[in-house]
């Protein structure tokens, strides 16, 4: 969906967070539909439809005005539109560009690739792509760019061209050029190519570093096993961009004869290092790690520490459920913590999840409460779930029973856990115990 249409909703829903009504007819001939979440007897304002008519007014009025330089080929026109403020008229020129098929818009086009915004750079590639030959070589000089996305971007472009593209990157991989030797390498990697395994493995030895540690990371794309061997090599020089490269690598190839590769890793002096190796271990999943991911939660590097409490949540073994809980007391870990202990699903950390809630940012109590949903908390207990209504011990008012946390607190009390959470009673403003709220059963 285009920016400024992202806008439109965003007015919308900015304005009347429980508006329910489809406002998709003020969108008609965009292509695009703005329906916002339906909520029981809300409707949407006035004032509502205002920002969005005026949003979907304006983009009417562009596409308009690109419909008719297009149709009388005023390149000029079209070009300087490409500067504009607006993602949407810069994504449209783009576009239209593309369609009338003239070489002088190419150069305006590389230009944008290197737009801010993912869909303006999407189109001026198609476009390029679309105006054949003689964009073929200024995309893959940028191919050489110091900047990812417009790596990325030249190759969409590049993409539509079919095994041309093969037979230009295995000749580039061995270019006098650096830059351009990681671009090739960069875009077999992102091509996927199975076919270029040797040549990527080949370029693992190359004299630049910023070209092997390129290799490693599109070997790690294709994930082919024949790599193996070649990565944990990689893994043991003294370079640590090459060492994450080639742990991140093995990981997402997932091959179990790296574990123990990975896990002297984890004691590198460089934290990135010890970081990458964590998270390569969690891809592969090999319960084996668990004691040593256990120790990394202490290391002095927040990174590291937070790259060991999300492997042991991929990994899934209740060993780490107790040690997870405490780091919960961890301000800058916690929001890692909770969704670990969300994965491995493991009631005994209920507990500490709801207690971590009383202390937690609006941010943290949102995956806190997923991740008590993911355990099962509201199953277990399940006669809970008949509480309809709620009574404030201090002021004796009724609240509908639509707090998650009092629904959990109630749940785990049932089954004689400590729990120390509270809620804020609606009427009275005063903290209340989930322990003290009186039930009402329906």
């Amino acid at each position: 969906m285009p920016a400024d249409t992202q806008l439109a909703t965003l007015v919308a829903v900015g304005i009347n967070p429980t508006a329910k009504q489809d406002v998709s007819c003020l969108t008609y001939g965009l292509g695009v539909s703005i329906a916002l979440t339906p909520v029981e007897s809300s409707v949407i304002s006035n004032e509502v439809f205002s920002e969005v008519e005026k949003v979907v007014m304006t983009l009417k009025t562009t596409d308009a005005k690109i419909e008719k330089w297009e149709r009388s080929g005023n390149m000029g026109k079209l070009i300087a539109a490409l500067d504009e403020r607006s993602e949407y008229i810069r994504e449209n020129a783009a576009k239209a560009l593309g369609r009338l098929n003239d070489p002088q818009a190419i150069w305006p086009l590389l230009e944008s690739l290197k737009d801010r915004n993912e869909y303006v750079r999407v189109a001026a590639a198609k476009s390029l792509a679309a105006l054949g030959e003689p964009a073929n070589k200024p995309l893959f000089n940028l191919l050489a760019s110091d900047d990812e996305d417009t790596r990325l971007a030249a190759l969409v472009a590049l993409g539509e061209l079919g095994d041309i593209v093969l037979v230009r990157l295995h000749s580039d991989i061995l270019d006098r050029d650096y830059k351009v030797r990681r671009g090739a390498v960069f875009a077999l990697g992102e091509f996927n190519d199975k076919s270029s395994i040797d040549l990527l493995i080949n370029a693992l030895k190359d004299e630049a570093i910023q070209v092997r540690a390129e290799a490693a990371l599109s070997l790690g794309k294709v994930r082919d096993p024949r790599a193996i061997a070649s990565l944990l090599i990689a893994l043991t020089d003294n370079q640590p961009e090459l060492k994450r490269s080639a742990a991140l690598a093995l990981g997402q190839i997932g091959d179990d004869r790296a574990v123990p590769f990975l896990m002297e890793n984890l004691a590198d002096p460089e934290p990135s290092v010890r970081a990458f190796a964590a998270e390569s271990l969690g891809m592969i999943g090999d319960r084996s790690a668990i004691i040593s991911l256990i120790t990394l939660l202490n290391d002095g590097d927040s990174q590291v520490s937070a790259a060991a409490v999300t492997a042991l949540g991929r990994i899934g073994d209740n060993r780490a459920v107790l040690p997870l809980s405490n780091i919960l007391r961890d301000a800058v870990l916690r929001p890692f913590a909770v969704g670990a202990l969300g994965k491995i699903g493991d009631i005994t950390a209920s507990v500490a999840l709801l207690n971590a809630a009383a202390e937690a940012d609006v941010n943290t109590r949102i995956l806190i409460d997923e991740a008590l949903r993911d355990i099962g908390i509201l199953e277990k207990y399940n006669e809970v779930l008949s509480i309809k209504s709620l009574i404030c011990p201090e002021c004796s008012a009724e609240v509908t029973a639509n707090n998650p946390f009092i629904l959990y607190g109630k749940a785990l009390i049932r089954d004689g856990a400590s729990v120390t959470g509270s809620a804020v009673c609606p009427s009275c403003r005063k903290e209340v115990k989930y322990r003290d709220w009186v039930e009402i059963s329906g």
